[in-house]
């Protein structure tokens, strides 16, 4: 949930120097007075299963309530001849998160993507040890996951994102890698999806390259309502475009960058357009998005977002600047593993305050530590429902051998305490979303309306009313993002992104 009303305050966290860090070091941080709260850790892998080499995602299983699964996938334990595990977890009376079902999947070095569907949820997985794998499951809460998919084709160096890549309005899984049975590089393919649940494995467009430790990652980048494809590796980087028939067009170069880049895709400046963080060692760099396919590109000089490399780059919302912040976590050029909080200073500036996570861990050893992430992953999301960004971490402490290399998984729960119109937020409730024809709002009627607008990614107005209503047609918008905002006439604002199947 995307809210435009925020509130900071801090505990918990260890400030350093507010302005003049540099973009390639990271000095020991000097404990300061706390003020206020900013970060609680709710749970770590003694609650959640600790992983690396894989992913953390919030996955909705039912779309009238809008529950979400928490998808932990990855290697489990510091022992090499022990694979790892893909783990659903959901949330008990309690607030907590628990065991729900194991999807059987080893999930060693694990690459994850899933989309929703004609009302299914659809995961697929492409593993070292495990083959290709594709779940679903009807949105209807109950987590009956079924496996429509399976082949013993091992990957490594891998990468796997969903996209419509024949045209047919049906998402596919688009992969590459190295088959590590036959030590084959640079291959690629496509599970295709016909609708109905069934997955064939197909060869990729022509167009696109394959990648070996590079990264395919699809993303609504115009007002076309289609995805496109951001391809990255040491040798070959750029955009395709994605014309809706099953052709790719290069249409924008973007620099190379070494190792498996975690792309990460938002908007960076509240402009409704989604923009492209690329972390790199050798040069961390955003591309703004000006329209059509078209981007400027931002190089960490002038950013000073950290140069990392094997970890990620993610959007929070904290502050009520309208800028997107940054969760950051990987190696810096030295080898320090670095994971912190930084603040956007200005337009894709961030030279703002940077923040340490502290987390409980459960040796006696380290009662209190600062949580540097190695291999890892970021991942944000409001898990608790109070409409402030969370924020789950899986990876390793990269303190070598013995405990402190052992997988981890960290929620961070976001306690700042006037962040958001909470009012506005309880009152009603929108569902499905995603949405294929008709979006319905609970109990719009009880809020005194000024405004209810949904534009597109690009701005444009999609639909706008002064009066309640309780039911919107969407039946004729293209599939792709859509940002709804309800402003009462006293002056609250809610804001949530829409998905149009």
């Amino acid at each position: 949930m995307k809210n435009i009303i925020y509130f900071f305050v801090l505990i918990l966290m260890i400030q350093v120097n507010t302005n003049t860090m540099s973009a390639q070091t990271d000095a020991t941080p000097t404990p300061v007075d706390a003020t206020g709260e900013l970060f609680s850790q709710a749970q770590r892998d003694n609650t959640i299963i600790g992983a690396m080499f894989g992913a953390g995602e919030f996955i909705t299983i039912d779309s009238f309530t809008g529950e979400k699964a928490m998808l932990i996938a990855g290697k489990n334990t510091n022992i090499d001849s022990e694979n790892g595990s893909a783990i659903l977890h959901t949330q008990n009376a309690d607030g907590d998160w628990v065991f729900a079902l194991d999807l059987h999947v080893q999930s060693t070095n694990a690459e994850i993507s899933f989309f929703y569907e004609d009302d299914y949820v659809y995961i697929g997985f492409i593993t070292q040890f495990d083959g290709r794998q594709v779940f679903r499951a009807m949105m209807d809460g109950t987590m009956s996951f079924t496996q429509i998919y399976v082949d013993d084709v091992n990957y490594e160096l891998a990468t796997v994102t969903n996209i419509d890549s024949d045209g047919d309005g049906d998402e596919d899984f688009l992969f590459a890698g190295a088959n590590r049975s036959t030590n084959v590089n640079s291959t690629n393919g496509v599970l295709r999806n016909d609708g109905n649940g069934i997955f064939t494995l197909t060869t990729a467009p022509p167009e696109i390259p394959p990648m070996n430790w590079g990264t395919y990652k699809s993303a609504y980048l115009d007002d076309s309502g289609l995805q496109h494809l951001i391809v990255v590796d040491d040798t070959f980087a750029a955009i395709f475009e994605n014309d809706g028939n099953g052709n790719f067009t290069n249409v924008f170069t973007l620099n190379n960058v070494p190792t498996s880049p975690r792309i990460t895709v938002g908007d960076m400046n509240n402009n409704l357009s989604n923009d492209i963080i690329i972390p790199s060692s050798i040069g961390t760099t955003v591309y703004r998005n000006i329209g059509n396919l078209d981007f400027l590109v931002y190089e960490s000089a002038y950013t000073q977002l950290p140069d990392v490399r094997g970890g990620e780059i993610s959007l929070i919302q904290i502050d009520d600047d309208g800028l997107a912040d940054v969760v950051v976590t990987g190696l810096l050029v030295d080898g320090t593993v670095i994971t912190k909080l930084i603040m956007q200073s200005d337009n894709l500036k961030f030279m703002g305050n940077q923040y340490y996570f502290l987390v409980q861990d459960e040796f006696p050893q380290n009662p209190d530590i600062i949580l540097p992430l190695a291999a890892a992953t970021v991942t944000i999301y409001d898990a608790n429902n109070d409409g402030q960004d969370d924020v789950l971490f899986t990876g390793n402490l990269g303190g070598g051998p013995g405990p402190a290399s052992a997988p981890r998984t960290y929620l961070m729960i976001n306690t700042s305490t006037l962040s958001v119109d909470d009012s506005i937020i309880e009152t009603f409730g929108m569902y499905p979303n995603p949405v294929v024809n008709t979006l319905h709002i609970n109990n719009i009627n009880t809020i005194d309306i000024r405004n209810i607008i949904i534009v597109n990614i690009t701005g444009q107005t999609m639909f706008r009313t002064n009066s309640f209503t309780s039911n919107i047609d969407v039946s004729t918008y293209g599939s792709g993002v859509y940002i709804m905002t309800i402003e009462s006439v006293d002056g609250r604002i809610f804001q949530e992104k829409l998905v149009k199947n």
